[in-house]
């Protein structure tokens, strides 16, 4: 009788604490709506050997890479159907697509847009650091920018984030911070390197590359999950995104000895 009121006190007080599950999932294949033992691999061209972020729209997948100033239109076979330069070479991180406008996130935290390449306007204000991972919420219409490293970087168990109004992109970004659990997993900086929202459950989705880990939120960014990847399947997870479906797509850069890829996982409910 003794044993079993521990077991419950023990199962309460995880419940209440919620630490005893917000560790780093590890081993696992079922996360979300996603089995990661069901995937489709596509190789990119070697013009995307470092494809650092992609967007999806219909049929159509979106990339950019870290050194060319250009979007890359491709199949989902990882053809290329069109190249749009719109600047020199730079360090391009991130990229959406809203209507005819394109927005591309560079390394140093300024937004080039455009819906004509011969036209394109820079988009200041965030302060200074190294940003990668950029998504669009659904439900508010802003768009979210995540900071890898900022000059003064962020609390213990936090990662800061910064979103500007779709309707005026002038007006300052509005800072804030999305909380991480408080465990030793999470306390060494998370360096987001991309990030988009499920546009069927409203989850969002960061990737850092350093540590090869996915976090799951919630459309309000409460924590709900973090699942380490296998080293084999995701060897430089740069890129993000979601079809309408709610189908996932992931890129990994190219490496020595794979070409740089696209891994698709299909929405299982």
């Amino acid at each position: 009788m003794r044993t079993s009121l521990i077991k419950i006190q023990v199962v309460v007080f995880c419940f209440l604490m919620t630490s005893c599950s917000l560790g780093v999932k590890k081993g696992v294949n079922r996360f979300g709506d996603y089995d990661l033992s069901k995937f489709k691999k596509v190789f990119l061209p070697y013009d995307l050997d470092e494809v650092s972020g992609i967007y999806m729209e219909g049929n159509t997948i979106y990339a950019v890479q870290d050194e060319k100033g250009t979007v890359f239109q491709l199949s989902k076979k990882g053809k290329v159907l069109k190249r749009i330069t719109f600047s020199k070479r730079g360090d391009y991180e991130d990229l959406l697509k809203v209507d005819d406008q394109y927005y591309i996130l560079r390394s140093d935290g300024k937004i080039l847009t455009f819906s004509n390449e011969d036209d394109v306007q820079r988009i200041k204000g965030l302060p200074k650091g190294e940003y990668e991972a950029m998504f669009r919420e659904y439900y508010s219409g802003r768009i979210n920018v995540l900071c890898k490293k900022c000059k003064k970087g962020a609390p213990d168990y936090k990662i800061k984030a910064y979103s500007y109004d779709l309707n005026d992109l002038s007006k300052k970004p509005k800072p804030f911070k999305i909380d991480l659990p408080k465990e030793k997993h999470f306390k060494v900086p998370f360096r987001p390197s991309a990030a988009a929202q499920n546009p069927r459950t409203n989850d969002i989705y960061v990737i850092s590359a350093i540590r090869g880990q996915l976090l799951i939120f919630d459309k309000s960014y409460s924590f709900k999950e973090a699942i380490q990847l296998k080293k084999n399947l995701f060897p430089q997870p740069e890129g993000i995104a979601f079809d309408s479906k709610g189908n996932l797509y992931i890129s990994n850069e190219g490496g020595e000895y794979t070409k740089p890829n696209l891994i698709l996982f299909k929405r299982i409910n």
